[in-house]
């Protein structure tokens, strides 16, 4: 689990130097950007009220996001498994 946040976290923010954390809607595919994850290690510190409940909001749709792509790759690599 450590290593997990570790991981998570180092990657955030090689993610926050690479795409230019910038806030706002993009029109060309490689103008600067924010993620999801971004907004929230940005915002996390100094979040109160209803911004701090829109951060956690946007931890538990990347939450479910993540588990619905894992629970697809697991049964995609199950069907594989035994279809051999």
């Amino acid at each position: 689990m450590i290593l997990a946040m570790g991981r998570a976290i180092g990657e955030t923010m090689a993610v926050v130097m690479v795409a230019g954390n910038k806030e706002g809607w993009s029109q060309n595919i490689f103008d600067e950007t924010r993620t999801m994850t971004m907004n929230i290690a940005n915002g996390i510190s100094y979040a109160s009220g209803d911004y701090a409940t829109s951060l956690f909001t946007t931890g538990c749709v990347l939450f479910i996001f993540i588990f619905i792509l894992n629970t697809l790759s697991n049964i995609l690599i199950n069907k594989a498994v035994r279809s051999e």
